[in-house]
């Protein structure tokens, strides 16, 4: 039986996440404004978190995050958990934590 599992990548995670932020036209708040990068920040490190604690993690940026952010954090929730699924994108127990292992060393 194959023993092969497919995981994404913490690094390309991120990337997208970040190319959301620029399609939802926060690239300049991202840069200039500490706030919107710490939540962001926050809802990149959901990967890191173990998963039975994501979902709570993630209600709490909703509740936190500025305003502005309301349709990125909505992308998460939509694309991110409910259609990828978080076995897809969370890294928490991985030993390698992107698709290229000789980076992680």
């Amino acid at each position: 039986l194959p023993t092969t599992e497919h995981k994404g990548c913490f690094f390309h995670f991120n990337q997208s996440l970040h190319r959301r932020l620029v399609i939802e036209g926060l690239a300049v708040a991202y840069r200039d404004e500490e706030k919107v990068r710490k939540w962001s920040k926050y809802t990149m490190a959901l990967a890191l978190l173990p998963p039975n604690e994501t979902e709570n993690a993630l209600q709490l940026i909703k509740l936190g995050a500025p305003k502005r952010m309301k349709k990125f954090v909505q992308y998460v929730q939509d694309f991110w958990f409910n259609k990828i699924g978080l076995n897809m994108w969370n890294v928490n127990d991985l030993k390698f934590r992107t698709n290229n292992a000789c980076e992680c060393i």
